[in-house]
């Protein structure tokens, strides 16, 4: 049996759906009551504004990313096959949920979401930044900033994520093997 959604999970889950057809700019709140059935009255006595509509959605789906990233990850496996399972499972998660996708991307491009929001949804990740690390220091990494190495990474899985979703690549598995493994290769040390 499928748990009920309350009226506020169902108006953050319809602005989800608006900003990633139509942008933040363009999500005013009267159409999240229109599209969701919800009257504006109900869905302002759960979030003061929209922009703290937003950063409810954004802690929500970082934690849900962040779940995703994690998954199946084993901390005796090899530098290596943590690497791929990390890149697979992103990939994986964005894929597979379109429109968090887009609107967590949006997030990073729009100051909507404030700093200390963001810095506070720093838990469901940051430990990459130590895997990484980690792997500089075993000298199975290249060494360079680690800000710098996880935004080539990630770029990858937003790139690969971007053309699969836009119909430029099908997503096939050997195709996609093939960007991690190419991503693997610009970090790693020969």
């Amino acid at each position: 049996m499928k748990k009920k959604i309350t009226r506020r999970e169902e108006s953050l889950l319809t602005l989800l759906e608006i900003i990633a057809e139509r942008g933040i700019q363009d999500a005013p709140m009267s159409l999240v009551a229109e599209r969701s059935g919800i009257a504006i009255g109900t869905i302002y006595h759960h979030f003061k504004s929209k922009d703290e509509m937003v950063e409810a959605l954004y802690c929500h789906l970082k934690a849900e990313m962040g779940d995703a990233l994690n998954k199946n990850v084993v901390v005796t496996d090899t530098i290596k096959q943590q690497y791929f399972t990390y890149w697979h499972n992103l990939y994986k998660f964005y894929r597979k949920n379109a429109s968090t996708f887009y609107f967590l991307e949006q997030c990073d491009k729009h100051p909507i979401v404030s700093a200390s929001v963001k810095e506070a949804n720093f838990i469901h990740y940051g430990h990459i930044y130590n895997f990484l690390e980690t792997g500089m220091k075993a000298g199975v990494l290249r060494k360079m900033d680690t800000e710098l190495m996880l935004s080539f990474i990630y770029g990858t899985v937003v790139s690969t994520v971007h053309a699969v979703l836009n119909g430029r690549i099908n997503g096939q598995k050997a195709a996609v093997e093939q960007v991690c493994q190419s991503s693997w290769d610009g970090v790693k040390i020969n």
